[in-house]
């Protein structure tokens, strides 16, 4: 199953920071409860395995940069 940009802003939506980004290139910071919830969700949800080192998680700043991440997840995967 794949991640949309539309299932990640619902996500941050209902995240605890309660994040709204106004569109998909809209900068956002999530605190750490705040991304170890997405992290779990986008587990439980979409079976992807997200999480992102240090690296990675200074690019997150964007819900495109997230959906970016996890396509790179989720095709790493599929190559396996």
């Amino acid at each position: 199953m794949s991640v949309t940009l539309a299932d990640l802003t619902e996500l941050l939506a209902e995240s605890p920071a309660q994040v709204v980004p106004a569109e998909a290139d809209s900068m956002f910071a999530l605190d750490s409860l705040a991304l170890t919830w997405m992290i779990h969700l986008i587990e439980e949800r979409y079976g992807i395995a997200a999480d992102p080192d240090d690296e990675a998680l200074s690019g997150l700043t964007t819900v495109r940069a997230m959906h970016a991440h996890l396509c790179g997840l989720a095709m790493d995967r599929s190559d396996a």
